[in-house]
């Protein structure tokens, strides 16, 4: 984050990134009251993109994210608004943590468990955000991340799946590994 402050290029791309947005956005952040949080931060960020990130990362178990890893994501800045987005990145960390709405993090079980993100903390605390993004959450739920959902989209690549391993001997430790992958899936949903 220093680098956001201190340097005006970055390092890797030579390019010349106007950081004034983000540098707003993390002022809004930390100062704004409680009262006109949402209201402060709409103008520089988009919720819906912010709670949709965030929801994903509950239902999907990601340590390695926005919400607990701090990492596999970029903001972009939309030309039209000005506001900023976050788009995800990696997602090697998925579905490796059952979800506990109650907690917080989102997560029963935690490797990282002192650290949370202090935006979302403050969601967490902010009673009409909450709701909003445990509504994110449910709509991710009972929609695209139902169990019903991701049992059909499974199921549709499991069967291809075995029968080229077993076809192919030097695909059965892959399809084991793959077998594997769908069934500690299937116990997470």
């Amino acid at each position: 984050m220093s680098k956001y402050f201190e340097d005006k290029a970055d390092v890797d791309q030579g390019e010349v990134i106007d950081y004034a947005p983000l540098i707003a956005l993390a002022k809004t952040l930390q100062s704004a009251s409680d009262a006109t949080l949402e209201a402060d931060v709409a103008k520089l960020a988009s919720w819906p993109n912010l709670l949709g990130v965030y929801a994903a990362e509950l239902v999907a178990g990601d340590l390695d994210g926005l919400l607990m890893g701090g990492t596999n994501f970029h903001i972009l800045q939309d030309p039209k608004t000005g506001q900023l987005h976050v788009v995800r990145g990696g997602a090697d960390a998925t579905f490796n943590h059952e979800l506990d709405l109650a907690a917080p993090n989102g997560l029963k079980l935690n490797s990282c468990s002192k650290r949370l993100d202090n935006v979302y903390a403050r969601v967490w605390k902010h009673p009409v955000l909450k709701a909003k993004l445990m509504a994110r959450v449910k709509e991710l739920m009972c929609g695209a991340f139902s169990k019903e959902a991701v049992k059909l989209f499974l199921d549709s690549y499991r069967s291809p799946m075995k029968a080229e391993a077993a076809a192919d001997p030097m695909l059965s430790s892959g399809g084991d590994q793959a077998a594997g992958a769908f069934t500690a899936l299937t116990g997470y949903l």
